[in-house]
């Protein structure tokens, strides 16, 4: 009876119990709301708007079970999420070779590829086992120097000579967007003092998420509803500096509440990381416009219902995670 009591406690004394509520709360609503004005409508945009409301159910689930989990289970989450977007990346470079584009693969060794592709495999597990053992400082080194050298060791043992270069740089820059940068995430959980109880040491990793979502929502409906001036129109038409400033405002103001109420921010460093996160989020997303510019397509892969790839999903945070890690966490940690 006493260690059930306890352990209710610690639940009610959480952060991340109430905002999971607050959370549920507020999609639950959204979701009524989104069926009520979808109802009847069979057509192809309906269809898209439901299956990505399906899609938010499950990335709320799974990003606050995470969290409410701990680190662990945060590592295993996004070591595969780190596979699924290396392999969709590759698929994204393999289909922009098949249509014949500068620079593309087509023609070489399909066992080259292969071996190449096997050890970005084991470099993406090494690096998550490593963060796992919490050898941090191999993981700020492992892929940056080590994908670099492994993955040219094996396409020059091969004999790899046209389209070297190509090569190299599409499966190191896979490895750099879809594990190095991203896995900043996990880091978030070694932060000192995140939380009250042992269920919020994932208090800044919700943070994070939650600002850099909102961020990528306000966005497209603000450029959606009033947007006219393009930001971006050769990388991204849909961009517009609307749509912009009305991410930036929203997530300034959700980061000054959530900096208060989560993770104890003064004013001034709550405004700064709402900036940060929006500005380095605008440009995470078009990053990945241009990659998919350059390959011909319009989304990434069809892994994520009503939000094409993975990677569309996690673009915006390959730039906020490693950048809002190594700008506020280095001053908060000793």
């Amino acid at each position: 009876g006493t260690e059930f009591e306890v352990m209710n406690e610690t639940l009610l004394s959480s952060r991340l119990f109430w905002i999971a509520i607050v959370a549920f709360g507020c999609l639950a609503s959204g979701t009524v709301a989104r069926l009520v004005t979808l109802h009847g409508r069979t057509d192809p945009q309906a269809k898209h708007r439901r299956d990505s409301l399906k899609t938010w159910w499950v990335v709320t689930l799974l990003v606050l079970g995470t969290a409410l989990a701990g680190r662990d289970a945060a590592i295993f989450v996004f070591a595969v999420i780190s596979l699924v977007a290396f392999l969709e990346f590759k698929q994204l470079v393999d289909s922009r070779a098949e249509k014949g584009g500068v620079g593309g693969v087509s023609g070489h060794d399909e066992s080259i590829q292969r071996s190449a592709v096997t050890v970005s495999v084991v470099l993406i597990l090494t690096h998550y086992a490593c963060l796992w053992l919490d050898w941090t400082q191999v993981t700020m080194l492992l892929l940056p120097i080590g994908g670099l050298v492994c993955v040219s060791i094996v396409l020059v043992v091969a004999g790899t000579t046209r389209g070297f270069v190509s090569q190299l740089g599409h499966l190191y820059l896979g490895l750099i967007l879809s594990t190095y940068l991203l896995s900043h995430v996990v880091l978030l959980f070694e932060i000192p003092g995140a939380g009250q109880s042992g269920l919020d040491s994932g208090i800044w990793f919700v943070y994070l998420l939650a600002l850099t979502e909102v961020d990528d929502i306000v966005q497209a409906l603000v450029g959606r509803s009033i947007g006219k001036r393009r930001l971006a129109p050769v990388v991204s038409p849909n961009k517009t500096w609307e749509g912009f400033i009305g991410g930036l405002v929203v997530t300034v103001l959700l980061s000054i509440a959530l900096g208060q109420l989560l993770v104890s921010m003064n004013l001034p460093r709550s405004i700064a990381a709402g900036v940060v996160i929006a500005v380095t989020g605008l440009f995470g997303d078009l990053n990945m416009s241009a990659v998919k510019r350059d390959v011909g397509v319009k989304d990434s892969g069809h892994w994520v219902p009503g939000h094409g790839g993975l990677l569309d999903r996690v673009d915006s945070l390959t730039f906020t995670a490693p950048v809002f890690y190594f700008i506020f966490v280095q001053s908060i940690s000793p």
